[in-house]
């Protein structure tokens, strides 16, 4: 059990009680228990599944805007705006950090099964049509 007390001209206090996967409190006024709270079981806040929306409205959350973690880790907020939409391994890490989740889990897309960063594949260029060579040959041999 742990007390938390409010301001020191207050006489109210907080009980707090842990006990497996409940919270429990109880508030306290002039020694006697006024109000007691039990919460369900304790689940994580964090969403399952992570998009760029979700992404972006808890860095609002922690930080008011892009911005302001842009100057808070010192980098570009460009970077990290382009983190949001494209792979951008720097500005993914400065996010994750941010908002101490790991990037695989932001964005698992971008990683394999075992965790590691997914090499981005070049677009195949499109072939050149014969006729244009030969042509081009022709050009040049007059």
């Amino acid at each position: 059990m742990s007390e938390f007390s409010l301001p020191v001209r207050s006489n109210v206090r907080i009980l707090h009680f842990d006990k497996p996967n409940r919270t429990n409190a109880a508030i306290r006024l002039a020694g006697q228990i006024v109000a007691t709270f039990e919460e369900g079981p304790v689940t994580s806040t964090a969403p399952e599944t992570w998009d760029r929306h979700g992404i972006l409205a808890a860095i609002k959350r922690r930080y008011g805007s892009l911005t302001g973690l842009a100057e808070r880790y010192k980098t570009d907020k460009r970077h990290l705006s382009v983190a949001l939409h494209r792979p951008y391994p720097k500005a993914e890490q400065v996010i994750a950090r941010a908002l101490a989740v790991p990037a695989r889990e932001l964005w698992p897309d971008r990683f394999d099964a075992a965790g590691h960063r997914k090499r981005r594949q070049k677009a195949a260029r499109p072939a050149q049509s014969q006729s244009k060579n030969s042509t081009s040959q022709t050009e040049a041999l007059r």
